[in-house]
């Protein structure tokens, strides 16, 4: 599938809003991607689709999850992060995407600990976009940073990721406390 074509489905499949932030996390990716000698073409195609399970019915996510014998019960305790798993599964079946993109779209609302960068990038375009500044005051500074320290990036992501989750009571993903501990381990070496 060609980007047009992919555009008019991504714009049918979800809200304006996050129309907007997917074509935020498309260009930033894409910009990253450039930086760290990655396919740019193909960064920004998962930069667009990476959300294309957000709007999706609860049923339906269920039914894409089911494919890979479920999510764990981790990201099944919490409907806000079921769109990765069920995104990689529709974007592949509606996308024909190959398994970078699948991982990649997999794994942006947790991350994981030993990701690719191409993966890397994807989870933390997604957050820090600048679409996110008005949500996230600390994007700004992250998206600076990640231009020149991509784990830097990551861990600020990360950090006040898991203060946002702490404050909300909410349970914690640990592959994101691995990816977490990985990034500092790497920087005390």
């Amino acid at each position: 599938m060609d980007f047009e074509q992919a555009k008019i489905k991504m714009q049918k499949l979800v809200t304006p809003e996050r129309y907007v932030h997917s074509l935020g996390v498309m260009e930033f990716a894409g910009e990253l991607a450039e930086i760290y000698g990655l396919d740019a073409t193909k960064m920004r195609f998962a930069g667009l689709i990476h959300d294309c399970a957000k709007s999706l019915p609860d049923e339906e996510c269920l039914e894409l999850m089911s494919r890979f014998g479920g999510a764990d019960a981790t990201v099944m305790s919490s409907r806000g992060l079921w769109h990765g798993p069920a995104g990689a599964e529709y974007a592949k079946e509606h996308f024909g995407i190959d398994d970078e993109i699948y991982d990649a779209i997999f794994y942006h609302t947790i991350g994981k600990e030993n990701m690719s960068l191409f993966t890397q990038i994807i989870y933390l375009a997604d957050v820090i976009e600048p679409n996110r500044d008005a949500e996230f005051d600390w994007a700004k500074n992250a998206r600076v940073i990640s231009c020149h320290d991509i784990d830097g990036a990551t861990l600020v992501a990360l950090n006040n990721t898991i203060a946002h989750v702490i404050e909300r009571n909410m349970v914690m993903h640990t592959e994101s406390i691995k990816l977490r501990n990985r990034i500092l381990l790497n920087r005390r070496k």
